[in-house]
């Protein structure tokens, strides 16, 4: 009985993650329609400049995934977990990831910002006694933010490199949904981008400088890595996992290693695209003690108007508007 109170428990929780994003969704799509609608008449057709509003399915489902890619995008997604290990607890964790990406154009060059805030659903948090053995109790809170800044640029024909900075900052509000350090390190994006298909990896690495004393130290790990295959009614398949190491770790938690498939549809609500999908991750390496086993993921992004790529288009134009002369 307790257990199937447990999983309706959990199941609420999850339900109640989904619907913050999808009211998120519904605030930001009529700002970003509004933005598009006001912007459209001042799109250029420069070629070099394509706004979403001018690319096929195929083509704006390569960006919106794309790190480097110049148009703007909230993304929103949502981590349903199934934890376990030797530790002989089977819990479900739930995470919502809101991460924007803003890339600036400086020449042929491209700064991505990407802010990664996650709000993190029923943590777990074990306790051990000699009256109830080991117990276990959640937590609902904000965790670290992560801040992944990298220039890059297309090096040779559909391949593109950039590196740069990333950081974790301990913006954790409850202990255990963060780790209360400081960190820095590389980061890297490096991707093959060829019609119909995207391929590519963002690796990035952090050792903590600073926190709480009380806190260990870090020296951790993640690699996302991306196959995906765009097709031209806006449907894509693709794999999208997270490889993840703590180097700190004993020599059996050091990795999770997913491996997933899945599918997303490119969507266009008043002229404002948006990519839904859904993926299933299943841990082919995981930590012996306690760690992810199958993950369930649902995402939305929602493309908003680049604001320098408006600028840019508003000049070109108005460098082409005749001007007429009245005299006297």
């Amino acid at each position: 009985m307790s257990y199937f109170l447990y999983d309706w428990v959990v199941n609420i929780k999850i339900h109640s993650s989904v619907l913050v994003w999808i009211i998120s969704f519904l605030i930001f799509s009529p700002i970003a329609s509004t933005s598009a609608q006001d912007s459209d008449d001042s799109q250029s057709s420069d070629a070099q400049n394509q706004t979403a509003s001018s690319m096929s399915l195929q083509e704006l489902s390569s960006q919106i995934i794309n790190p480097l890619a110049k148009i703007w995008r909230l993304d929103f997604e949502n981590d349903t977990i199934y934890n376990t290990g030797d530790i002989g607890k089977k819990v479900w964790t739930n995470t919502l990831t809101f991460r924007p990406r803003l890339p600036i154009s400086l020449g042929n060059w491209v700064l991505l910002l990407q802010p990664q805030i996650p709000f993190v659903d029923t943590q777990p948090k074990f306790e051990e006694s000699l009256i109830r053995g080991l117990t276990v109790e959640h937590r609902t809170g904000m965790g670290d933010t992560i801040l992944a800044t990298v220039l890059g640029r297309e090096i040779f024909k559909d391949i593109e490199i950039g590196l740069g900075p990333t950081f974790i900052l301990p913006t954790a509000t409850k202990n255990v949904t963060g780790q209360g350090k400081w960190q820095v390190g590389p980061a890297a994006t490096i991707f093959y981008v060829p019609k119909g298909w995207t391929i590519g990896a963002t690796p990035q690495i952090w050792w903590s400088f600073a926190g709480d004393d009380n806190r260990e130290d870090t020296n951790q790990m993640e690699i996302q890595y991306l196959i995906a295959r765009h097709f031209s009614n806006g449907w894509n398949i693709r794999t999208r996992p997270t490889i993840k190491a703590d180097f700190k770790a004993n020599d059996g938690d050091k990795w999770n290693v997913p491996v997933g498939a899945g599918v997303s549809k490119l969507f266009k609500i008043h002229k404002v695209p948006v990519l839904i999908g859904f993926e299933a991750q299943y841990s082919i390496v995981k930590q012996d003690t306690f760690g992810p086993e199958w993950t369930l993921v649902s995402d939305i992004t929602v493309v908003i108007p680049n604001p320098q790529l408006i600028r840019k288009a508003k000049k070109a134009r108005s460098g082409h508007t005749p001007v007429n002369h009245t005299t006297n």
